[in-house]
């Protein structure tokens, strides 16, 4: 099991009346912006792929964060397997925290389909909204739904990049030593 799916058994309720900071941190992927309460984090994005009107939304930056989150942050982004609890406060529907829930069971260096996962919360025909819950995900690497892939085996789309998809996905399977799939996957 992945080690953030604890965090992700039940969301706690968003609130809009906690105060939100943010902060840059360099990874090995790019550069994120990172927005945070007290709740935890909010959503993490990779600045080079932010659409520069959302920067004037923001409140303003705070110096400093947990420096646990931003090492854990650090590195999953390396690809590295983190036992960390880092609380998450993502928002979204009710489906789409099902969707992001089942995404954080998906182990390290493995990948599943968008149908496998309409399946798993018990929707079937839902693939399509699956894939549009992947593609709000407001918080890369730790919701990974990098590691959700098109049933033919294809990486599909990655709101980040593919190229960072694939990155992502080759550094996990390295790590948990699944290196001779490597090829096959990305």
């Amino acid at each position: 099991m992945n080690c953030f799916s604890s965090m992700f058994t039940l969301f706690p309720a968003v609130s809009l009346d906690s105060p939100k900071h943010w902060l840059e941190i360099e990874t090995v992927l790019g550069n994120s912006r990172i927005l945070f309460s007290a709740q935890g984090i909010h959503a993490l994005h990779f600045v080079d792929a932010l659409d520069e009107a959302g920067s004037a939304a923001l409140p303003m930056p705070k110096p400093s964060m947990p420096s646990e989150w931003i090492r854990t942050i650090q590195a999953v982004a390396r690809g590295e397997v983190i036992n960390s609890e880092i609380p998450l406060d993502p928002g979204g529907t009710a489906f789409q925290r099902r969707v992001w829930t089942e995404i954080a069971a998906i182990p390290p260096g493995l990948t599943v389909h968008y149908e496998q996962i309409a399946r798993a919360i018990g929707i079937p025909k839902a693939v399509r909204a699956v894939g549009v819950a992947c593609g709000r995900n407001p918080i890369a690497l730790l919701i990974p739904c990098h590691r959700v892939v098109r049933k033919d085996g294809s990486l599909g789309g990655y709101a980040w990049g593919i190229e960072r998809k694939q990155r992502l996905l080759q550094q996990e399977m390295r790590t948990a030593g699944l290196s001779g799939i490597i090829d096959r996957c990305c």
